[in-house]
């Protein structure tokens, strides 16, 4: 179902939008945010972090916290590694001289989804929103997004997917020229 007649959630075009709140997605938002462009992150769950959120749980007066997915990620690019260095919350496990053809392996000191949360930066954060769909027309894509209020449009000149290839297929539809290929990608 699309947005037809919904009202925008915003009423100007983003340069970017990103879908998906987990590492890559995050990553990415902030880089651009940081490179001056208008970059909005769109993500379902109630925060960042995708397959390395956190979640906590109240026990009575006890809260605990509890990472989900890996305890650990591996880095592999100069530039990502060179971010987790400036980063206070997140260390390496081991010297970069330790480790074979660069991947480096990382964790975050307290939860693992601080580390997209972080990553974050200046781009918007818009949670609880699931995307129905994206359409691109000569100029701009519009994506159909939903949450507990309704359906609405939101608009950008770029779209970055940073999901996992089946859920990219059903964002883009039956009719793109990469939805075969995303669709029988096994994750």
């Amino acid at each position: 179902s699309k947005g037809q007649g919904a009202t925008p959630v915003v009423d100007t075009v983003a340069d970017y939008i990103v879908v998906g709140a987990g590492i890559s997605g995050s990553f990415v938002a902030g880089q651009l945010a940081e490179r001056g462009f208008s970059v909005k992150l769109v993500d379902k769950a109630r925060g960042t972090g995708g397959r390395l959120s956190s979640k906590r749980l109240s026990l009575g007066k006890a809260q605990l916290s509890y990472d989900l997915g890996a305890q650990k990620f591996e880095a592999s690019s100069r530039e990502f590694c060179n971010y987790i260095e400036t980063r206070d919350d997140l260390v390496f496990d081991a010297p970069a001289e330790e480790h074979a053809a660069g991947v480096r392996r990382a964790y975050a000191k307290q939860r693992n989804s601080l580390l997209a949360r972080g990553a974050l930066g200046k781009a918007e954060g818009m949670f609880g929103y699931r995307v129905l769909s994206a359409n691109f027309n000569e100029k701009q894509w519009t994506l159909s997004i939903e949450n507990k209020d309704g359906v609405s449009d939101i608009f950008c000149r770029h779209l970055i997917l940073a999901t996992p290839p089946k859920q990219a297929a059903d964002i883009l539809g039956s009719s793109h020229d990469q939805y075969q290929t995303l669709s029988n990608v096994e994750h």
